[in-house]
């Protein structure tokens, strides 16, 4: 809602967010995620991931933060080719190897997802609420 400025509408929230710069990130296409033509598509991204894709599998035997939960428990995602996305022309043209633990993760540290290992640095929201800002 931040990226809609004073007036909140659905088109402002579209603008403010096509405006915003492209994050590095391991895993897109072209290690770009944001929204609008900031990712390099042909075309405006809504999703912000772009429209790569991984290949997944379900193991219920293992234990370990459970994604939808991030809970602790039995039964997770299992990410073939170390959890790297692909865009749709970009899948294996092979028997993918499912149901292969070891072709497959369940968990990345954050920090292999960005560059470098960096995480980025949090922007403070100094006019939020939470911390001390009007709600308007």
């Amino acid at each position: 809602m931040h990226y809609a400025g004073p007036t909140l509408t659905a088109a402002n929230v579209q603008k403010g967010l096509f405006a915003k710069p492209a994050m590095e990130i391991r895993g897109s296409p072209n290690g770009l995620v944001g929204q609008g033509k900031t990712v390099g598509l042909p075309y405006d991204e809504y999703s912000g991931f772009g429209s790569d894709r991984a290949l997944i599998w379900w193991d219920g035997n293992q234990e370990g933060p459970v994604q939808a939960t991030n809970t602790e428990g039995k039964g997770v995602f299992e990410f073939l080719n170390e959890g790297k996305n692909v865009g749709y022309a970009g899948f294996t043209k092979t028997e993918p190897k499912f149901f292969d633990k070891s072709a497959s993760v369940f968990q990345l540290e954050a920090t292999d997802l960005f560059p470098g290992g960096v995480l980025p640095q949090p922007t403070p929201c100094r006019d939020c609420p939470v911390n001390g800002g009007s709600p308007s």
